[in-house]
């Protein structure tokens, strides 16, 4: 299971990827992703089956978060945060939207309007249905992120 995929989580991705398991057994998804064409550079889906799907991981399934149940809650994420706090595709500017933000609401897919940088509608799962995924990691790849996580709590 993957959310938004940039560089440094690439890295993390990588190294999950070069290990020796059954691969058969493993199916990707993303938490969230552009709505762009499936060869567009800024296509998270894209980038898995180019860069993920291959050596050890070459076995491994992957459904687009277009065609992955809300019923079927991955083993494991994850999961990036944007310099302007949002994770997953889950802005900001979305805290009045219950479906998006509310964990007691049902687990759903959802798409948006143009968001974020690069500036796409995006398709993502809501808050609670990330919270339903039993192992979580967030990975906060910049000092930047690390301070905005930080004040979260403040």
């Amino acid at each position: 299971m993957l959310c938004r995929v940039d560089q440094h989580q690439y890295l993390y991705i990588e190294l999950f990827c070069s290990e020796q398991i059954n691969w058969s057994n493993v199916t990707f998804t993303l938490i969230d992703d552009r709505i762009v064409p499936f060869n567009h550079e800024a296509s998270n889906s894209k980038l898995i089956k180019d860069n993920i799907l291959n050596n050890h991981a070459k076995n491994a399934s992957f459904i687009d978060l277009h065609n992955w149940s809300k019923d079927n809650i991955p083993d494991l994420a994850i999961i990036g945060m944007g310099k302007d706090g949002h994770f997953a595709s889950l802005f900001p500017n979305m805290l009045t939207n219950k479906n998006a933000l509310d964990p007691k609401v049902a687990p759903d897919i959802f798409t948006t309007e143009p968001n974020g940088n690069p500036f796409h509608a995006r398709i993502t799962m809501n808050l609670a249905m990330i919270i339903k995924i039993p192992r979580r990691y967030l990975v906060l790849d910049s000092e930047k992120i690390k301070i905005l996580f930080r004040d979260f709590g403040r």
